[in-house]
Protein backbone atom coordinates (compact mmCIF):
# COMPACT_ATOMS: atom_id res chain seq x y z
CA UNK A 1 0.00 0.00 0.00
CA UNK A 2 1.10 3.57 -0.39
CA UNK A 3 1.89 5.53 2.62
CA UNK A 4 3.38 9.17 3.00
CA UNK A 5 6.52 7.69 3.29
CA UNK A 6 8.24 3.84 3.09
CA UNK A 7 10.92 2.52 4.60
CA UNK A 8 12.18 1.63 1.16
CA UNK A 9 12.50 5.76 0.66
CA UNK A 10 9.05 6.14 -1.21
CA UNK A 11 7.52 9.84 -0.02
CA UNK A 12 4.25 11.21 -1.02
CA UNK A 13 2.70 13.69 -0.43
CA UNK A 14 -1.09 14.84 -0.62
CA UNK A 15 -2.64 17.02 -3.87
CA UNK A 16 -5.16 19.10 -3.96
CA UNK A 17 -6.52 20.83 -7.21
CA UNK A 18 -9.63 22.86 -8.29
CA UNK A 19 -9.80 20.84 -11.33
CA UNK A 20 -9.95 17.45 -9.59
CA UNK A 21 -13.25 16.03 -8.47
CA UNK A 22 -13.14 15.53 -4.65
CA UNK A 23 -13.59 12.38 -4.22
CA UNK A 24 -10.93 11.21 -6.05
CA UNK A 25 -8.05 10.30 -4.70
CA UNK A 26 -4.53 12.23 -5.73
CA UNK A 27 -0.94 12.20 -4.78
CA UNK A 28 2.46 13.50 -6.00
CA UNK A 29 5.48 11.08 -6.20
CA UNK A 30 8.88 11.72 -6.91
CA UNK A 31 10.70 8.18 -8.40
CA UNK A 32 14.45 8.58 -8.10
CA UNK A 33 16.26 8.19 -11.03
CA UNK A 34 20.68 8.34 -11.34
CA UNK A 35 20.43 12.10 -12.41
CA UNK A 36 17.49 13.21 -10.10
CA UNK A 37 13.75 12.24 -10.06
CA UNK A 38 10.85 11.79 -12.10
CA UNK A 39 7.91 13.55 -11.05
CA UNK A 40 4.41 11.79 -11.10
CA UNK A 41 1.26 12.88 -10.17
CA UNK A 42 -1.05 9.80 -8.90
CA UNK A 43 -4.48 8.92 -9.50
CA UNK A 44 -6.72 6.13 -7.60
CA UNK A 45 -6.01 3.96 -4.74
CA UNK A 46 -3.04 1.57 -5.22
CA UNK A 47 -4.71 -1.63 -5.42
CA UNK A 48 -6.14 -0.16 -8.81
CA UNK A 49 -5.42 -1.84 -11.90
CA UNK A 50 -2.37 -0.12 -13.13
CA UNK A 51 -1.73 2.62 -15.81
CA UNK A 52 1.35 4.68 -16.91
CA UNK A 53 0.44 7.94 -18.07
CA UNK A 54 2.63 10.02 -20.81
CA UNK A 55 2.44 13.25 -21.97
CA UNK A 56 3.48 14.86 -25.04
CA UNK A 57 6.41 16.69 -26.20
CA UNK A 58 6.81 20.07 -23.85
CA UNK A 59 3.81 19.20 -21.96
CA UNK A 60 3.50 17.76 -18.52
CA UNK A 61 1.28 15.37 -16.74
CA UNK A 62 -1.17 18.29 -16.17
CA UNK A 63 -2.37 17.40 -19.90
CA UNK A 64 -4.43 14.56 -18.03
CA UNK A 65 -5.77 16.81 -14.97
CA UNK A 66 -9.35 17.13 -16.84
CA UNK A 67 -9.40 13.39 -18.65
CA UNK A 68 -8.45 11.71 -15.90
CA UNK A 69 -11.36 12.24 -13.19
CA UNK A 70 -13.84 11.02 -16.02
CA UNK A 71 -12.11 7.88 -16.13
CA UNK A 72 -12.95 4.76 -14.01
CA UNK A 73 -11.83 4.90 -10.51
CA UNK A 74 -11.36 1.17 -11.04
CA UNK A 75 -7.62 2.41 -12.77
CA UNK A 76 -4.59 3.41 -10.62
CA UNK A 77 -3.14 6.34 -13.33
CA UNK A 78 0.68 7.20 -12.75
CA UNK A 79 0.75 10.29 -14.48
CA UNK A 80 4.33 11.52 -14.87
CA UNK A 81 6.61 14.41 -16.06
CA UNK A 82 8.92 13.06 -18.09
CA UNK A 83 12.38 14.05 -17.91
CA UNK A 84 12.90 17.92 -18.43
CA UNK A 85 9.28 18.19 -18.19
CA UNK A 86 7.41 19.89 -15.63
CA UNK A 87 8.76 19.11 -12.17
CA UNK A 88 11.10 16.41 -13.05
CA UNK A 89 14.79 16.59 -13.02
CA UNK A 90 16.98 17.88 -16.25
CA UNK A 91 19.48 15.55 -17.45
CA UNK A 92 22.91 16.63 -17.06
CA UNK A 93 24.85 19.28 -19.09
CA UNK A 94 26.20 18.27 -22.02
CA UNK A 95 23.75 15.47 -22.69
CA UNK A 96 20.69 15.55 -25.66
CA UNK A 97 16.94 14.31 -24.78
CA UNK A 98 16.27 11.73 -27.38
CA UNK A 99 13.62 9.10 -27.59
CA UNK A 100 15.44 5.95 -26.22
CA UNK A 101 16.82 7.98 -22.88
CA UNK A 102 13.00 8.53 -22.53
CA UNK A 103 12.52 4.84 -23.09
CA UNK A 104 15.36 4.06 -20.10
CA UNK A 105 13.70 6.17 -17.65
CA UNK A 106 9.96 4.99 -18.65
CA UNK A 107 11.61 1.62 -17.74
CA UNK A 108 13.13 2.68 -14.36
CA UNK A 109 9.48 4.11 -13.69
CA UNK A 110 8.22 0.59 -13.97
CA UNK A 111 10.84 -1.30 -12.02
CA UNK A 112 10.53 1.34 -9.12
CA UNK A 113 6.55 0.75 -9.28
CA UNK A 114 7.27 -3.12 -9.40
CA UNK A 115 4.69 -3.40 -12.18
CA UNK A 116 5.21 -6.53 -14.46
CA UNK A 117 1.72 -5.88 -16.23
CA UNK A 118 0.20 -2.94 -16.89
CA UNK A 119 -2.07 -0.56 -19.59
CA UNK A 120 -0.27 2.29 -21.47
CA UNK A 121 -1.42 5.76 -22.59
CA UNK A 122 0.09 8.64 -24.06
CA UNK A 123 -0.71 11.84 -25.76
CA UNK A 124 1.38 12.76 -28.89
CA UNK A 125 4.96 12.35 -28.26
CA UNK A 126 3.47 10.08 -25.31
CA UNK A 127 1.57 8.18 -27.83
CA UNK A 128 4.62 7.39 -29.67
CA UNK A 129 6.88 6.93 -26.95
CA UNK A 130 4.34 4.42 -25.51
CA UNK A 131 4.16 2.50 -28.97
CA UNK A 132 7.81 2.27 -29.17
CA UNK A 133 7.67 1.08 -25.34
CA UNK A 134 5.31 -1.21 -26.29
CA UNK A 135 7.43 -2.80 -29.29
CA UNK A 136 10.49 -3.29 -27.12
CA UNK A 137 9.07 -4.84 -23.66
CA UNK A 138 5.91 -6.35 -25.12
CA UNK A 139 4.96 -8.50 -21.90
CA UNK A 140 4.57 -6.05 -19.50
CA UNK A 141 2.50 -4.11 -21.58
CA UNK A 142 -1.43 -5.32 -21.71
CA UNK A 143 -3.28 -2.34 -23.45
CA UNK A 144 -2.01 0.95 -24.94
CA UNK A 145 -4.19 4.10 -25.62
CA UNK A 146 -2.66 6.30 -28.18
CA UNK A 147 -4.47 9.95 -28.34
CA UNK A 148 -3.72 11.79 -31.94
CA UNK A 149 -0.79 10.21 -33.37
CA UNK A 150 -0.53 7.33 -35.61
CA UNK A 151 3.09 6.20 -34.81
CA UNK A 152 6.67 7.05 -33.88
CA UNK A 153 8.46 9.95 -36.40
CA UNK A 154 9.70 8.47 -39.13
CA UNK A 155 11.27 9.71 -42.38
CA UNK A 156 12.45 8.53 -45.54
CA UNK A 157 15.94 7.45 -44.74
CA UNK A 158 17.82 9.48 -47.78
CA UNK A 159 16.77 12.41 -45.11
CA UNK A 160 18.89 11.86 -42.58
CA UNK A 161 21.93 13.28 -42.62
CA UNK A 162 20.59 16.95 -43.26
CA UNK A 163 18.07 16.44 -40.57
CA UNK A 164 20.88 15.34 -38.32
CA UNK A 165 23.10 18.09 -39.07
CA UNK A 166 19.87 20.60 -37.80
CA UNK A 167 19.63 18.71 -34.73
CA UNK A 168 22.71 19.17 -33.71
CA UNK A 169 22.72 22.90 -34.64
CA UNK A 170 19.48 23.48 -32.95
CA UNK A 171 20.90 21.86 -30.00
CA UNK A 172 23.78 24.07 -29.45
CA UNK A 173 21.68 26.84 -30.33
CA UNK A 174 19.66 25.60 -27.09
CA UNK A 175 22.31 25.01 -25.46
CA UNK A 176 23.77 28.29 -25.69
CA UNK A 177 20.71 30.26 -24.32
CA UNK A 178 21.38 27.87 -20.76
CA UNK A 179 23.18 30.54 -19.22
CA UNK A 180 21.04 33.70 -19.54
CA UNK A 181 17.66 34.48 -17.30
CA UNK A 182 14.62 33.13 -19.32
CA UNK A 183 11.69 35.34 -20.08
CA UNK A 184 9.72 36.21 -17.22
CA UNK A 185 5.79 36.67 -17.48
CA UNK A 186 2.75 36.87 -15.24
CA UNK A 187 0.50 34.12 -15.03
CA UNK A 188 -1.82 35.29 -17.22
CA UNK A 189 0.56 35.95 -19.79
CA UNK A 190 2.55 32.76 -19.09
CA UNK A 191 -1.00 30.78 -19.80
CA UNK A 192 -1.90 33.18 -23.27
CA UNK A 193 2.03 32.36 -24.33
CA UNK A 194 1.96 28.88 -23.89
CA UNK A 195 -1.76 28.98 -25.73
CA UNK A 196 -0.26 30.68 -28.86
CA UNK A 197 3.23 28.99 -28.72
CA UNK A 198 0.30 25.38 -29.15
CA UNK A 199 -1.34 27.31 -32.36
CA UNK A 200 -4.18 28.04 -30.11
CA UNK A 201 -5.40 24.36 -29.92
CA UNK A 202 -5.55 24.51 -25.98
CA UNK A 203 -7.57 27.28 -24.13
CA UNK A 204 -6.84 29.33 -21.64
CA UNK A 205 -8.02 27.00 -19.04
CA UNK A 206 -5.92 24.17 -20.53
CA UNK A 207 -2.77 26.24 -20.60
CA UNK A 208 -3.05 27.18 -17.06
CA UNK A 209 -3.49 23.81 -15.89
CA UNK A 210 -0.33 22.98 -17.93
CA UNK A 211 1.42 25.80 -16.36
CA UNK A 212 0.46 24.77 -12.80
CA UNK A 213 3.81 22.22 -13.50
CA UNK A 214 5.20 24.05 -16.12
CA UNK A 215 6.35 27.04 -14.55
CA UNK A 216 8.19 28.36 -11.66
CA UNK A 217 8.29 31.54 -9.87
CA UNK A 218 11.28 33.66 -11.26
CA UNK A 219 14.27 34.22 -9.54
CA UNK A 220 13.03 37.52 -9.73
CA UNK A 221 10.44 37.29 -7.87
CA UNK A 222 8.29 39.26 -10.34
CA UNK A 223 6.69 36.79 -12.19
CA UNK A 224 6.78 33.10 -13.25
CA UNK A 225 9.38 31.48 -15.85
CA UNK A 226 8.85 28.16 -17.91
CA UNK A 227 10.79 25.47 -16.13
CA UNK A 228 10.75 22.82 -19.17
CA UNK A 229 14.62 22.11 -20.26
CA UNK A 230 15.12 24.75 -23.46
CA UNK A 231 17.08 21.40 -24.93
CA UNK A 232 13.84 19.30 -24.84
CA UNK A 233 12.68 20.98 -27.95
CA UNK A 234 14.93 19.08 -30.12
CA UNK A 235 14.16 15.27 -28.68
CA UNK A 236 11.67 14.75 -32.08
CA UNK A 237 14.94 15.97 -34.61
CA UNK A 238 16.88 13.38 -32.91
CA UNK A 239 14.17 10.93 -32.67
CA UNK A 240 13.73 10.58 -35.61
CA UNK A 241 14.33 6.81 -37.61
CA UNK A 242 13.33 5.15 -40.90
CA UNK A 243 9.86 4.54 -42.16
CA UNK A 244 11.47 0.84 -42.41
CA UNK A 245 12.48 0.84 -38.38
CA UNK A 246 9.61 2.49 -37.65
CA UNK A 247 7.43 -0.41 -39.37
CA UNK A 248 9.50 -2.88 -38.23
CA UNK A 249 8.98 -2.12 -34.38
CA UNK A 250 5.05 -1.56 -34.97
CA UNK A 251 5.24 -4.79 -36.29
CA UNK A 252 6.34 -6.33 -33.23
CA UNK A 253 3.20 -5.19 -31.17
CA UNK A 254 0.77 -8.00 -30.70
CA UNK A 255 -0.86 -6.10 -27.52
CA UNK A 256 -4.47 -4.21 -27.93
CA UNK A 257 -4.56 -0.71 -29.26
CA UNK A 258 -6.55 1.95 -28.69
CA UNK A 259 -6.53 4.62 -31.26
CA UNK A 260 -8.31 7.62 -30.55
CA UNK A 261 -7.32 10.72 -33.81
CA UNK A 262 -9.08 14.04 -33.44
CA UNK A 263 -10.49 15.18 -36.70
CA UNK A 264 -9.29 18.93 -36.61
CA UNK A 265 -5.71 18.65 -35.47
CA UNK A 266 -3.48 21.58 -36.96
CA UNK A 267 -1.34 20.37 -39.41
CA UNK A 268 1.86 20.76 -37.64
CA UNK A 269 0.59 18.46 -35.19
CA UNK A 270 -0.17 15.76 -38.26
CA UNK A 271 2.52 12.57 -37.44
CA UNK A 272 2.90 12.02 -41.12
CA UNK A 273 1.32 12.17 -44.27
CA UNK A 274 -2.15 10.39 -45.08
CA UNK A 275 -0.90 7.08 -47.33
CA UNK A 276 2.20 6.39 -44.32
CA UNK A 277 -0.55 6.97 -41.68
CA UNK A 278 -2.63 4.18 -43.48
CA UNK A 279 0.32 1.83 -43.97
CA UNK A 280 0.73 1.74 -40.39
CA UNK A 281 -2.56 1.32 -39.24
CA UNK A 282 -2.77 -1.72 -41.41
CA UNK A 283 0.64 -2.95 -39.93
CA UNK A 284 -1.70 -2.20 -36.40
CA UNK A 285 -4.96 -4.39 -37.85
CA UNK A 286 -2.68 -6.96 -39.31
CA UNK A 287 -0.38 -7.73 -35.95
CA UNK A 288 -2.56 -6.70 -32.86
CA UNK A 289 -4.91 -8.81 -30.55
CA UNK A 290 -7.35 -5.99 -31.43
CA UNK A 291 -6.71 -2.45 -32.99
CA UNK A 292 -9.63 -0.02 -32.42
CA UNK A 293 -9.09 3.46 -34.15
CA UNK A 294 -11.55 5.97 -33.21
CA UNK A 295 -12.02 9.36 -34.48
CA UNK A 296 -13.42 12.58 -32.84
CA UNK A 297 -14.60 16.17 -33.18
CA UNK A 298 -11.69 18.56 -31.60
CA UNK A 299 -8.15 19.36 -32.12
CA UNK A 300 -4.73 17.70 -31.03
CA UNK A 301 -5.83 18.64 -26.98
CA UNK A 302 -9.27 17.29 -27.42
CA UNK A 303 -8.60 14.82 -24.10
CA UNK A 304 -7.27 18.34 -22.84
CA UNK A 305 -9.80 20.95 -24.14
CA UNK A 306 -13.19 17.74 -24.10
CA UNK A 307 -12.32 15.62 -22.99
CA UNK A 308 -15.67 13.59 -22.30
CA UNK A 309 -16.02 12.73 -25.79
CA UNK A 310 -12.93 9.77 -25.18
CA UNK A 311 -13.11 9.03 -21.69
CA UNK A 312 -15.96 6.86 -22.28
CA UNK A 313 -13.89 4.87 -24.87
CA UNK A 314 -11.31 4.69 -22.72
CA UNK A 315 -12.91 3.05 -20.17
CA UNK A 316 -14.62 0.65 -22.51
CA UNK A 317 -11.65 -0.37 -24.15
CA UNK A 318 -9.25 -0.92 -20.71
CA UNK A 319 -12.26 -2.73 -18.45
CA UNK A 320 -13.45 -4.70 -20.99
CA UNK A 321 -11.40 -8.38 -20.50
CA UNK A 322 -9.07 -7.01 -18.28
CA UNK A 323 -6.44 -8.99 -16.56
CA UNK A 324 -4.07 -7.02 -15.02
CA UNK A 325 -3.77 -7.11 -11.64
CA UNK A 326 -2.02 -4.57 -9.55
CA UNK A 327 2.09 -6.32 -8.18
CA UNK A 328 3.45 -3.54 -6.16
CA UNK A 329 5.74 -4.62 -3.33
CA UNK A 330 4.75 -1.51 -1.70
Amino acid sequence: MFHEQHSSGRKYCSSASSNVKSNYLVKELNIPIPYGHIAAKCWGAETGIPVLALHGWLDNSGTFDKLIPLLSQNFFIVAIDAPGHGRSSHRPLGCVYTDVGMLMDFKRVIEYLNWNKFHLMGHSLGGALALMFTSLFPSLVEKVVVLDIAKPTSRPVTSFPHETINAIQNHFKNESKMNKDPPVYTIETAAQRLKEGMYNEVTLEGARILNQRGTRASKCGKGVVFSRDIRCRTIEQFSRRSHEFVEQCMSQIHTEILMIMANNTHPNYASSTPEVIETFFGIYKKNSRNFQLKHVDGNHFVHLNNPERIAPFINDFLLNNNEVKMSSRL
